[in-house]
């Protein structure tokens, strides 16, 4: 074999490898069970075990939320300031009273609040957007500044649910 044929094929062999590799860690990133329909009306079921039967569930998905303004840290970059506030992983919860932090306990077979946000204490709400990112951040009485996203499986920003959130949220203000 000509050394040009042996450079090839072997170049051609990583480039299928790398695809390979690439389509497994997208694959896992978007797939779960957590992020079926059939789960999603599991976790709303249990949702309003913790929130209250009183509270209609307007808007629910997995997302994040975190104790700093938007995308602030990355337009003035300063992103160092992101990994010393608190970022959290969560189930989020908008109903007609305000909006729930939740964490699945798997121990337990249900939620715990990590935080809520009652509607009175709401001060000010704003879609901020980076890119195609998109994070709802509000001003509230209790919490102070907080932002939050929803995501697409396990770790893509749901852009467009994020915007449905905030609409969601700006009407029952």
């Amino acid at each position: 074999m000509k050394p040009k044929a042996k450079v090839k094929t072997i170049r051609l062999i990583m480039d299928k490898f790398i695809t390979l590799i690439c389509v497994l860690f997208l694959g896992g990133c978007v797939s779960g069970p957590e992020f079926s329909p059939d789960r999603l009306a599991q976790l709303n079921k249990a949702a309003v075990q913790i929130i209250g039967n009183d509270k209609t569930i307007l808007y629910s998905s997995y997302g994040n939320y975190w104790n700093y303004l938007g995308f602030n840290d990355f337009r003035s970059g300063t992103t160092g300031q992101a990994s010393r506030d608190r970022k959290t992983k969560c189930f989020i919860v908008l109903s007609n009273d305000g909006i729930f932090f939740l964490d699945w306990i798997p121990s337990k077979g249900a939620f715990e609040t990590l935080d809520s946000i009652e509607r009175q204490d709401i001060r000010k709400v704003v879609l901020d957007k980076f890119g195609r990112n998109r994070a709802v951040v509000i001003d509230s009485k209790t919490l102070g500044p907080v932002s939050l996203n929803l995501q697409k499986g396990a770790s893509f920003v749901d852009s467009k649910g994020t915007e449905a959130f905030y609409k969601m949220l700006m009407d029952i203000l």
